[in-house]
């Protein structure tokens, strides 16, 4: 077998330490199919023995000596697509674990037990953990440029769920992830400690970063966040969410329509820019009907489970009233059209209605 790992010796940003750091040869991992909110299904490995290696644990790069961490991607210039002055980036993040308890305490658990050498998916869920919490120190990033976090909270969301839907991870991690969390709690107490709870942070941090930040330029960009958004509230079975963001890709596709008219009625007309529109709108209407294809597959699944649930509270129920039943199923979230359409009620009688009889 060859050697699958990239070594690459690198400056850490923060502490400016000179460390050696891992990844994985691409063409070696190729991720084939996705769930609704892109997690990778399967890993297609291009060689004998490379069963025991997984690219997830090596997307996070990790400082040994200040326990800075961030996406290889960004982990030599972290605040290139946030705008952060390099020398105030790294003074924050010094200042703030010399001077700030609970922050050193999170950190410090966090970065407990990282080996680089021997990865595995309690280190990396950990890593991610600790990739967030750096960031959560700037304002910037949280109220604005928050596109970054909503990358980390994603991989977050896919990390919780490929170890606890698998048994072997599962017996092997879940009783230490559930550990870890009940110890930063106290100091990080809105610490995204299950699949749902990151996956709601990200789309939090990419619906921001749609209306704030500088960094969507383009109405592909814009589209690929909103569609992104679509299908976490997908995966979430938030489907009027969902719709929201559909709807949206649509009317950009509709708008750059009617610009790609105005340009072609001018007299002065700019074919380049038009055929740049006009490819545009074909990537988005693929884009955004890919998306409509999940949307109505979801759909059809949640009204046939609402149903199947709403049958099953009602036959647990059968001593109560009608308008009891009513607010038992509104209770469990069950949608109004199916409620109305299991348990009728009869509309009252208006005032004038009572000498109609």
């Amino acid at each position: 077998m060859s050697d699958p790992i990239i070594r690459k010796n690198v400056v850490c940003p923060v502490c400016g330490g000179y460390e050696t750091h891992y990844r994985l040869k691409t063409h070696l991992f190729v991720e084939q199919g996705r769930d609704i909110d892109l997690r990778p299904l399967k890993i297609l490995r291009k060689g004998e023995g490379l069963e025991g290696y997984f690219p997830v644990l090596y997307y996070i790069w990790y400082c040994d000596k200040c326990h800075f961490a961030s996406s290889y991607s960004l982990y030599e210039n972290p605040n290139k697509v946030i705008n952060i002055e390099k020398e105030t980036f790294k003074k924050k993040i010094i200042d703030t674990y010399n001077k700030n308890t609970k922050f050193k305490n999170v950190i410090n658990k966090l970065s407990t037990g990282i080996n680089k050498d021997d990865p595995d998916f309690f280190q990396a869920l950990k890593l991610h953990l600790l990739a967030i919490y750096n960031l959560l120190l700037f304002d910037k990033i949280v109220n604005k440029e928050s596109i970054i976090l909503g990358k980390y909270s994603l991989r977050l969301a896919w990390l919780f769920h490929d170890i606890l839907n698998n048994d072997k991870f599962r017996s092997l991690y879940e009783r230490d992830i559930k550990s870890l969390i009940n110890e930063i709690k106290n100091d990080w107490p809105s610490v995204p400690e299950n699949e749902e709870l990151a996956l709601k942070n990200a789309v939090n941090y990419y619906y921001t970063s749609l209306i704030k930040s500088v960094e969507i330029e383009t109405p592909i960009d814009e589209v690929n966040i909103a569609l992104l958004i679509a299908r976490i509230h997908l995966k979430l079975m938030q489907i009027n969410e969902a719709r929201v963001f559909i709807e949206r890709s649509k009317e950009i596709s509709l708008q750059l329509n009617e610009e790609k008219k105005l340009l072609m009625e001018n007299e002065k007309e700019n074919t380049t820019q038009i055929s740049k529109i006009a490819s545009d709108i074909i990537k988005i209407r693929r884009m955004t009907q890919e998306v409509q294809n999940i949307y109505e597959d979801v759909r059809v699944d949640h009204k046939s489970k609402q149903m199947k649930d709403a049958k099953k509270l009602i036959q647990q129920n059968k001593s109560k009233k009608p308008f009891e039943l009513h607010e038992l199923l509104i209770q469990n979230n069950i949608e109004k059209s199916i409620i109305q359409k299991l348990v009728p009620l009869k509309r009252k009688k208006g005032f004038l209605g009572m000498f109609r009889d």
